[in-house]
């Protein structure tokens, strides 16, 4: 996502990955505006925070953007739905950025894993993007993989194997972390001065 400020004072989102435009961008006219993009960030850094994870265990997920931009849709409107969702991205966010005002890189990698057990937590969603983000392979593969990823993610997160690996790919998280931050300043600006 890439926050740029207008002439006007307010603001345009693009969605971007890999430097291409992702999905629609919007102009951030309204409070309804800036609410679809914060989602859109937090289903983003849902999403990727699953992928990380599985690459560290060794399992890389090649995903076409279209079946991306459908999890991320589907991620949005999970988010929409379940508290326990929201306070998982929420509760991550808080985290990656009291991490970041100590310097501490090993808190940005427990956020990541507690943002991971969270989403398990919140209903099992953690296989639900697992399943999703493997669904383009062979049958025979996804199963295999899905099983794989599952099983070691989860055994990972309970004896606190994958930290380390974690730290040294989270590099990216921050950029998505400050989008979020942006768009809550602007929100907070915008709409006090009106």
């Amino acid at each position: 996502m890439k926050i740029t400020p207008k002439e006007d004072g307010k603001h345009q989102v693009q969605l971007t990955r890999d430097g291409e435009e992702f999905l629609p961008g919007r102009e951030l006219g309204t409070a309804a505006d800036i609410d679809w993009a914060k989602r859109k960030q937090k289903a983003s850094i849902i999403v990727e925070v699953v992928m990380l994870v599985m690459q560290v265990v060794g399992i890389a997920v090649i995903v076409s953007i279209e079946t991306m931009k459908a999890k991320i849709e589907d991620t949005v409107e999970a988010i929409k739905k379940s508290a326990a969702l929201q306070s998982a991205i929420n509760k991550f966010i808080s985290s990656w950025k009291e991490a970041g005002r100590q310097g501490n890189v090993m808190s940005k990698a427990e956020a990541i894993l507690n943002l991971l057990v969270d989403i398990q937590s919140a209903g099992g969603y953690l296989l639900t993007i697992i399943k999703s983000l493997c669904e383009e392979m062979p049958w025979l593969d996804w199963v295999k993989t899905v099983a794989m990823a599952t099983a070691l993610i989860i055994a990972g997160l309970e004896t606190d194997v994958i930290v380390f690996a974690v730290v040294e790919k989270a590099v990216h998280f921050k950029q998505k972390v400050d989008n979020v931050v942006k768009l809550e300043e602007i929100e907070q600006t915008r709409w006090k001065s009106t």
